[in-house]
């Protein structure tokens, strides 16, 4: 089990280009960005046929929000879906073929792509000018 362990991390590291590439390297040692893509990489060894993410780029650098990026995209071109909850416009541009919009629970929009970070602002806020019109006038 340790030699198919050691083969897997040995693999994740490469694949996800995690510096330093030292299996033994403390995680919480290693960059934010590099840390993010430890625990993305623990999640794909599951080989998960659905991944969900919360703001998966949230607080690492530009080069480690990058390689994440392409990461992901890889992910789903090998038809994995791919679900990301983001209030980073950019992201959602970046890495989303289909953007569903909700406030207060509620479905408010979907944008399909190609969209651009205009589009999505405009999208997010026309829904929620609506619903604070509507709420309003009850």
């Amino acid at each position: 089990r340790r030699r198919s362990r050691d083969d897997v991390v040995g693999t994740l590291i490469t694949t996800l280009r995690i510096r330093p590439p030292d299996p033994d390297h403390v995680v919480g040692l290693l960059s934010g960005g590099n840390q993010q893509k430890v625990a993305l990489g623990r999640v794909l060894a599951l080989r998960p046929q659905i991944l969900v993410l919360d703001e998966p780029t949230q607080g690492i650098d530009i080069g480690a929000r990058a390689e994440i990026a392409d990461i992901l995209r890889q992910v789903a071109a090998a038809g994995t879906a791919v679900v990301i909850a983001s209030s980073d416009t950019d992201e959602l541009v970046d890495l989303c073929g289909r953007v569903l919009i909700l406030r207060a629970g509620r479905l408010t929009g979907t944008l399909h792509a190609p969209f651009y970070r205009t589009d999505l602002s405009e999208a997010i806020a026309a829904p929620a000018v609506s619903l604070t019109t509507t709420e309003e006038s009850a």
